[in-house]
């Protein structure tokens, strides 16, 4: 979903800033303007996905962790008893 709305913000961005009546080198430089906005955007979500994913990693990492413990003590008191 991301994707299709950066993809749709840059495309709509593009051809609003060819349909504008500019000389070619003021076109040139708001396409790199804009084109360079949108990689620093593109790699902020990243970073921000990536951030997201180590959470999700470590959390599940942290739960797995708590229910081997929690069997291996179950375990551990069957065979006691």
């Amino acid at each position: 979903m991301f994707t299709g709305l950066l993809v749709g913000s840059v495309v709509g961005t593009a051809v609003g800033i060819l349909m504008a009546p500019n000389s070619a080198a003021r076109t040139r430089r708001k396409i790199k303007h804009e084109v360079l906005g949108a990689q620093r955007k593109a790699r902020m979500a990243i970073e921000d996905a990536k951030d997201k994913a180590r959470e999700v990693v470590q959390d599940v990492s942290e739960n797995v962790k708590g229910t081997v413990t929690r069997r291996m003590k179950n375990t551990a008191r069957r065979l006691k008893a």
